[in-house]
């Protein structure tokens, strides 16, 4: 890292990579167009090892001409937290902006993170919500409609685009080694608790690799859940955050039991269970509808919803049956 470039560094980008190069472009170039004076430092903590490529390479240069660029490699059994807590010890930057490698950030980002938590001395952390891509379909317009819905105040953010003092990261826990997914909502629910997140509509990102259609968004929720249960160890739960437990496990449990009576000749009590199925969604659904202008009608909603709490609750299971322990985890992660 050039010291003289360092001195110097507003804001530190790090970048978690693993493959999907050209989205990573993307990301870079919308980082190279922030609206800020001075320099940006990009750490890139790489898995795949073609990122150290020299092609690569020169395809970032001519991507990015704000200051340093970084490349630190780190083994394939480590975690995205792991990645980003030790690219935040590399980072020479006054601020801390924690970006997955598939985003587009609105060219005033930065500036509007800044503001954000300047005029919110209290909050440690700021975020800007979700847009849809120009290529849309309903589930990325659902995904950025809940994340515009809670504009404000907030108990946690996803880590698609965070933005922190280094001075405040280096006082609180930082992201948790241990977890695979769901990493993100216990580092902000910390912050949230310590001082306060604040989520700005000021400015945006896309998600470029957001979900398209109802088969990645399964696939990649029951990933997510694997998680949830182990993010509870170690820290005191929220009343709030209960119903991200709960839900779930009623929906699936109460899927998979109407499913059951329904093959086995129970036919009207499998029937009202399977509405009794359907409520959560629902309310989920009209709960968005209130909140946000989602241009989706409320059946496609509903069935979002149903979706999205089925792969949860498999995720879920599949974490308690994974046969990893805390402990194992914790051991690999430091090794």
């Amino acid at each position: 890292m050039d010291d003289n470039n360092s001195k110097n560094v507003i804001v530190s980008f790090i970048i978690p990579h693993h493959g999907r190069d050209a989205l990573l472009v993307e990301t870079v170039k919308s980082i190279s167009a922030q609206a800020v004076e001075g320099a940006i430092e990009l750490i890139i903590i790489s898995k795949d090892s073609g990122a150290t490529s020299e092609s690569l390479r020169q395809t970032l240069g001519s991507a990015f001409d704000r200051g340093n660029v970084e490349f630190i490699p780190i083994a394939d059994g480590k975690t995205i937290s792991y990645g980003r807590n030790f690219g935040a010890e590399r980072a020479s930057g006054k601020y801390l902006a924690f970006i997955d490698a598939d985003v587009r950030l609105a060219p005033d980002w930065v500036s509007v993170m800044t503001r954000s938590l300047r005029e919110n001395p209290e909050c440690l952390l700021s975020g800007a919500v979700q847009h849809p891509d120009v290529d849309k379909t309903d589930v990325d317009v659902i995904k950025s409609s809940m994340s515009q819905a809670n504009a404000g105040r907030v108990n946690a953010l996803p880590g698609n685009a965070l933005f922190v003092e280094k001075s405040v990261f280096n006082r609180y826990p930082k992201f948790p080694e241990h977890l695979e997914t769901c990493e993100d909502w216990v580092f902000t629910n910390t912050l949230a608790l310590a001082g306060g997140v604040v989520l700005s509509d000021d400015s945006h990102f896309v998600h470029l690799g957001e979900d398209k259609n109802y088969r990645t968004l399964f696939k990649k929720e029951i990933w997510r859940g694997t998680s949830n249960l182990g993010s509870i160890n170690g820290r005191k739960i929220e009343l709030a955050e209960l119903p991200s437990f709960v839900v779930p496990v009623v929906v699936g449990g109460s899927f998979l039991l109407a499913i059951c009576l329904i093959l086995f000749g129970a036919l009207l009590p499998g029937l009202l269970l399977m509405l009794f199925t359907l409520l959560a969604p629902v309310l989920y659904a009209i709960r968005l509808k209130r909140k946000s202008a989602v241009p989706v009608a409320m059946p496609v909603l509903v069935y979002f919803y149903l979706v999205y709490f089925l792969a949860r609750a498999i995720g879920m299971v599949k974490g308690v049956f994974s046969g990893v322990t805390f402990q194992e985890r914790m051991k690999t992660t430091h090794e």
